[in-house]
């Protein structure tokens, strides 16, 4: 690092990378999770965070692994690959994504322990969101991974509404839905993405109300709408794919405009082709954890991964004025940081003016 920037960080001298190893194994995870938080709250003062397309906040949550060859039995769960018969650690954590704000930001990271799975990690996760931001969002979404009639429950008991991925035919929630929203009738609303002069999605989204008076024998007490989103692929202007999806959700089929509803859904996705695959594809943190053999210090690199993803994303987002430099690439952001980190002098600073209480308080 240049002289400049080792200042701004309050670097004396090059820090070792045993060091910095040793450090790292002894943090413990919900202080580095607190440092998180923090740039969340800092970013909702600067009123960074406010709602795109949607009238309140939604979080969208899941679950994302990562294989380390050690295990702890606490934060690492241990598994045998069956077709080696070798065995392996499983890192897994619940990530929280902000989907109604501009880049789409993580706002927390929860470890799944060793001895639970996705389901019954949601409620303690979900109620770390609710004591950290309850203002901030009004609907959480998650996964099939977690939807359950108990963890919607929860969610009514905080004051929030939920929005479920029912994928399991064999369940009865699935069952209702899909009899509910299989009737004859026309879209509520469509959407049409050229992604090629080849390839055309088309997604149409199809609602429908669950009547206090009279509901199905086994759909949720505290379910009002059911959605179907239907996703069509076109090559050269024939189907080549079709994918029905359903959900379930507390929220009244009024609340939102069709067209707002299908937008919803959508941005659902947010927290995997936004936060997990930046992840992988470009911090490489399945092909690079950095700390392999202790567990502890490889929760702390993903959650300073987390931190790093919410502060450039509201960089870039949020920060950058002008609609090109919103839509830079992640790897040229990237790189323009480490050549500030490189080549920063004191005369790149002179006028700035310093936030210095950015992160203080909550």
């Amino acid at each position: 690092m240049s002289l400049s920037m080792r200042r701004q960080l309050q670097l004396r001298r090059r820090v070792s990378d045993t060091t910095l190893r040793d450090l790292l194994c002894k943090l413990q995870p919900e202080g580095l999770r607190a440092v998180l938080h923090r740039a969340v709250k800092a970013a909702r003062r600067r009123k960074a965070l406010r709602p795109e397309g949607l009238p309140w906040g939604a979080v969208s949550m899941d679950g994302k692994g990562q294989a380390l060859p050690a295990w702890d039995f606490r934060y690492v769960q241990r598994h045998v690959n069956d077709k080696t018969s070798t065995a392996y650690g499983l890192l897994r954590t619940v990530t929280s994504c902000l989907i109604s704000a501009p880049g789409a930001p993580c706002i927390d990271v929860h470890p799944v322990m060793a001895w639970t799975n996705e389901m019954g990690t949601f409620q303690k996760a979900f109620g770390e969101l609710v004591r950290h931001y309850g203002k901030l969002f009004k609907v959480v979404l998650y996964d099939a991974g977690a939807a359950g009639e108990e963890n919607a429950r929860a969610v009514l008991k905080a004051g929030k509404h939920y929005v479920f991925h029912l994928k399991d035919k064999r369940r009865h929630m699935f069952q209702t839905a899909r009899w509910l929203c299989g009737r004859d009738a026309a879209p509520a609303a469509r959407t049409e993405d050229v992604l090629s002069n080849a390839k055309v999605v088309v997604r149409e989204l199809y609602l429908a109300a669950v009547r206090d008076s009279y509901k199905p024998k086994f759909c949720w007490r505290h379910t009002s709408t059911v959605l179907r989103v239907r996703s069509e692929t076109y090559e050269h202007g024939v189907l080549t794919a079709r994918e029905d999806r359903y959900f379930n959700t507390s929220l009244p089929c009024d609340a939102l405009t069709p067209d707002q509803w299908l937008l919803l859904i959508r941005r659902h996705w947010r927290v995997e082709n936004n936060c997990h695959w930046t992840f992988d594809a470009i911090f490489e943190e399945d092909d690079h954890p950095w700390i392999e053999m202790e567990p502890t210090g490889a929760l702390a690199v993903l959650i300073l991964r987390r931190v790093a993803y919410t502060l450039l994303t509201l960089f870039r987002s949020v920060t950058l004025r002008g609609w090109e430099s919103r839509l830079m690439p992640w790897k040229n952001l990237l790189r323009w940081v480490y050549q500030t980190a490189l080549l920063l002098e004191d005369e790149h600073l002179a006028g700035l003016r310093p936030r210095l209480d950015a992160y203080a308080g909550s």
